[in-house]
């Protein structure tokens, strides 16, 4: 058997991937990145987790930068015209062009509310969808 006492274990293959229009940083294999997740140069653009940072750290530090970024996001926001920024028209414009499924906020709200009923049938806050055919 396996002594765990003496076991070490390795995790590698996490590599961030260019999207043509966002700045990119082959090298490091992340979007570069300012204070709180502000795409440099590209204001109304953001990155998070190890999209911003590169394969580092723990799920706590990817939770504790997305939480930093949602604020910096909501101040930026806060008083402005909240259309859609230049970074999420790039974005989308890809996702179509590579023909990709992608779901709107009007999207996630919906899914959201069917988890909550969902959830209540089983006495739960929640019961997550997983299989993109039930939605």
């Amino acid at each position: 058997g396996i002594n765990a006492e003496y076991m070490g274990l390795r995790s590698i293959g996490y590599k961030s991937i260019a999207i043509p229009g966002i700045p990119f940083d082959d090298k490091l294999g992340k979007v570069p990145v300012e204070a709180a997740g502000r795409v440099v140069g590209r204001p109304g653009l953001y990155a998070t987790g190890w999209l911003g940072t590169g394969p580092i750290g723990v799920i706590a530090s990817t939770i504790a930068s997305a939480g930093e970024c949602a604020r910096a996001v909501a101040k930026d926001l806060a008083g402005k015209n909240t259309s859609p920024s230049e970074g999420s028209r790039i974005i989308i414009d890809e996702l179509k062009n590579r023909s990709v499924k992608y779901k709107t906020w009007s999207d996630w709200l919906t899914i959201e509310n069917q988890e909550k009923e969902l959830g209540e049938k089983k006495g739960k806050v929640a019961e997550k969808i997983v299989d993109f055919s039930e939605l």
